[in-house]
């Protein structure tokens, strides 16, 4: 038997709602079905709507949403035009989202400071970083107490070195 992505994330999930303060289950109906007219992959829509957190929680140094107030949120209308789903933020408030513009739903922050104040101008797109290469890359990161990124300036550094590194790599 072999595993779709949703059953990887919801194993995940659940993982790191072990003492079940997040209250990981299915959101509400009317959540449910907003969920449904995002347009996301198959198993990126399932786990949000079976396994998200229904309660606000804390995902490693990440704040998360509860289904409901990804729903509600102010941004959530404006960044879902550029094709992000906020699902929370970072400590210092940048805003923890998905690309649901690919298959892969790129978890990152997007720069409260860049963003807040120029939403009508400013292109989310151009203060984004990524911090995984996917949502269950990233939840395997925060289980195994690996680094990821506390903000959009992290992410930035930790981006340009990886890439530095990259680089190094293929010309030794």
């Amino acid at each position: 038997m072999s595993y779709s992505t949703h059953d990887v994330l919801s194993e995940f999930i659940h993982h790191l709602d072990l003492d079940g303060g997040m209250k990981v289950g299915h959101a509400p109906k009317e959540v449910e079905d907003w969920f449904e007219g995002l347009g996301l992959p198959m198993d990126m829509l399932r786990f949000l709507q079976w396994d998200w957190p229904q309660v606000d929680s804390q995902i490693g140094h990440i704040a998360v949403f509860s289904s409901q107030n990804i729903m509600k949120n102010k941004d959530t209308p404006r960044l879902l035009m550029h094709r992000f789903l906020p699902l929370g933020s970072a400590p210092n408030g940048d805003l923890f989202v998905i690309d649901i513009s690919t298959g892969q739903c790129v978890p990152g922050f997007i720069s409260h400071d860049a963003y807040w104040g120029y939403e009508d101008t400013v292109n989310p797109r151009e203060i984004f970083q990524a911090i995984a290469r996917s949502l269950e890359s990233l939840l395997y990161k925060l289980i195994e107490f690996r680094y990821v990124p506390t903000d959009y300036y992290a992410a930035k550094e930790f981006n340009e070195f990886l890439k530095s590194e990259e680089q190094s790599g293929t010309q030794s």
